[in-house]
């Protein structure tokens, strides 16, 4: 039941004659973050998301998600929602745009401080977003684009289990 709820919303969502189109999102806009998901569903859940999707309403979608391409993220974990939104642009057969993939990873290439510590962003601090977001998104990343990119994918996993051999460290025994 949810499948058609999802897809009936996706396809006026990102319709622009729809009275319920989510608009056209702005430089540093929540829609870009929201835009990360609709990619990772892409990438995982194609026949869920994608196929079902009439050409028109495929093409619509593509834009709608293209546009994060136009915009602003902030210079931080925000740059790889763009990564998420076109490795699945890419997975479906759409238009992405590989340099803007390779411009959110410089950026996070910047963020990364060795031993599998990423700051996020140019700050000296470091907190949960490391594993919550840049790890996480680039995980997602290497293993939905390992046969594409393998060299940075292998990359991304190294660095995940230097990072979590420190990580484990943050939480108690009782897992607090």
């Amino acid at each position: 039941d949810f499948e058609a709820i999802y897809q009936k919303g996706l396809i006026s969502g990102t319709d622009p004659a729809s009275p319920e189109y989510w608009g056209d999102p702005l430089d540093h806009d929540q829609r870009l973050v929201e835009m990360a998901a609709l990619g990772y569903a892409l990438m995982i859940a194609p026949e869920k998301v994608w196929e079902p999707l009439e050409p028109e309403q495929r093409e619509n979608l593509a834009k709608w998600l293209y546009q994060i391409n136009d915009r602003k993220c902030w210079p931080n974990n925000w740059e790889l929602f763009a990564v998420m939104v076109n490795a699945g642009l890419k997975k479906v057969g759409a238009p992405y745009d590989q340099a803007r993939v390779e411009y959110a990873f410089a950026q996070a290439e910047d963020f990364y401080v060795g031993g599998g510590w990423y700051t996020d962003g140019r700050t000296p601090s470091k907190d949960y977003y490391i594993s919550f977001a840049i790890h996480f998104y680039c995980l997602i990343y290497a293993g939905v684009m390992a046969e594409e990119d393998p060299e940075r994918c292998a990359l991304f996993k190294e660095r995940a289990k230097l990072f979590a051999q420190d990580f484990i460290y943050w939480f108690a025994d009782s897992g607090r």
